[in-house]
């Protein structure tokens, strides 16, 4: 092979393209991922981890790690809005504890439920595809795909050794210098804004409308009970998704914003609707240590594959509100899926109708691995 042919392609490096990668390092499978970040994710974004999720890292022999250094969440609370004015605030409603009690169905699984911010989370997968690759160099930064196309019929003075068909990628760097890659497989796994998807011309289908969201990691100053619970309340003034994080003292908010909002530009009014959503009870936010705002609307791709060639993962295929805590998970399986498959069919292990079976429709959207 050339420089830039490999048997499989990886267009993203989240979750879904790094655990398919932890499976092609295991079969000897040559692999690059390409990234349009200028490194690895160092802080935000997802940080459930459920315990089908905890499971996976368990048979990939990388659980000590993620158990270690996470957040076990054992409880879950569910607050509402009650009919009684709240105590010194005339005129505005408060928050009451409807629930309580475990976060998990019993006998669900032998793991728990944790939390760990997805960077590490994908730090530990990376560790493991060095080590199973012996190569450092799995990545390419900088880079961002901006085509793809599966070739059927042999390119005009271009060898190549891999057999039809293949697939084409072009990849531009910051500088806007394109570079052309070919695979024998290519994995979408480039997000909800999916360059892949987008090129191969796949529709998205389901919400009309996205749900803005504020979320932030915060250090706190409060009275409210359960802050060092998972927690989801909703008052008169919104709603907001607790998760406290690892360590002691840090907890993170998932704050819906109303339809009409407009993401806002600093994190002022995400403050002033955290303490509305929490009156009567005292929340004040002492230090951020992160925070960002996002759309999102939960949809399916209308294709998943092209030509057996081209596999859309994670947030490239299907898209999820914050509230259901799936995105990371439902991704990170799609690419444990994927990845054990593309092994044994390109090491003669299985035929390529293997890979038929990574297909499924919104009625069972969430497959089995």
């Amino acid at each position: 092979m050339t420089a830039e042919e490999f048997d499989v392609l990886i267009c993203g490096s989240g979750s879904a393209g790094l655990c398919a990668a932890i499976w092609l390092a295991r079969y000897g499978i040559r692999f690059r991922m390409l990234e349009a970040r200028d490194g690895p994710l160092r802080i935000g974004q997802a940080d459930g981890v459920q315990c089908r999720t905890v499971e996976i890292f368990e048979s990939l022999g990388i659980a000590d790690a993620l158990l270690k250094e996470s957040y076990h969440v054992m409880e879950i609370a569910f607050w509402s809005a009650c009919s009684k004015e709240s105590e010194g605030e005339s005129g505005q409603a408060g928050i009451q504890r409807d629930y309580l009690g475990p976060d998990t169905e019993p006998g669900l699984s032998h793991q728990p439920h944790v939390i760990l911010n997805q960077a590490r989370v994908n730090e530990i997968m990376m560790d493991e595809v060095v080590r199973l690759s012996g190569n450092q160099n799995n990545v390419e930064y900088g880079r961002r795909v901006r085509h793809v196309i599966v070739v059927k019929e042999a390119e005009e003075h271009v060898q190549v050794s891999l057999k039809l068909p293949y697939v084409k990628v072009t990849a531009e760097d910051k500088d806007g210098k394109s570079r052309v890659y070919r695979a024998q497989y290519v994995l979408a796994c480039d997000g909800a804004h999916s360059t892949v998807r987008k090129s191969l011309g796949f529709q998205m289908q389901g919400e009309s409308s996205d749900t803005n969201w504020g979320v932030m990691d915060v250090f706190v100053n409060t009275d409210f009970p359960d802050i060092r619970k998972k927690a989801i309340i909703k008052s008169q003034h919104g709603s907001i998704i607790l998760i406290p994080r690892e360590g002691d003292q840090l907890v993170r908010f998932y704050v819906e914003l109303p339809p009409s909002t407009t993401q806002p530009s600093d994190l002022e009014p995400l403050k002033q609707r955290v303490s509305q959503v929490f009156q009567p009870y005292h929340m004040q936010i002492v230090d951020t240590a992160w925070w960002s705002t996002y759309s999102i609307g939960q949809r399916l791709a209308d294709r998943f594959h092209d030509s057996m060639r081209v596999f859309l993962t994670g947030d490239a295929c299907h898209t999820h509100s914050p509230k259901a805590g799936q995105g990371m998970n439902v991704s990170l399986q799609d690419g444990y899926n994927i990845g054990w498959k593309l092994g044994r069919v390109l090491t003669g292990r299985a035929p390529e109708s293997l890979l038929e079976t990574y297909q499924w429709g919104p009625e069972d959207h969430d497959h089995a691995s």
